[in-house]
């Protein structure tokens, strides 16, 4: 296959406008690109799973300042911004640990994948169970 005209920059599914010329020979004169295939169940979730790293990446500084401002009005003691932060930060450590190991090959790389699994989960139902219960504290 011999193209004439666009060619495509990197490797995609395209539909491509061609004459043969010769026996096995083909010119391509021109290109479109075909639909995007869906994603399966698994890349959805690790999508999801990626949103909820970037969200507790960005979040995680930011009780920082209040974190402060309560240590300097009431000194040591029960700070409820340390655990949020700490909460931000366990999801960053064990969700990052878990994608580093999700395509391990080898019986190691899967019980560590397995480890960090359980605990990402349990941080996040852990960080589910404790923003409820600071809602119902409000209301």
């Amino acid at each position: 296959m011999r193209f004439t005209g666009a060619v495509p920059s990197s490797p995609i599914s395209i539909r491509a406008y061609c004459r043969k010329d010769g026996r096995k020979n083909y010119v391509c004169t021109g290109y479109e690109v075909a639909g995007k295939a869906e994603y399966t169940k698994a890349e959805k979730r690790e999508r999801f799973h990626s949103i909820i790293l970037i969200a507790a990446a960005f979040f995680m500084p930011l009780p920082a300042t209040p974190m402060f401002l309560w240590y300097k009005e009431f000194g040591q003691g029960n700070n409820p911004y340390m655990t949020m932060m700490v909460m931000s930060l366990i999801i960053v450590v064990f969700g990052g640990c878990r994608k580093l190991f999700i395509n391990g090959k080898n019986r190691l790389s899967k019980i560590h994948y397995f480890i960090f699994n359980i605990m990402y989960y349990l941080v996040i139902v852990t960080c589910f169970v404790h923003i409820l219960m600071k809602i119902e504290a409000m209301m």
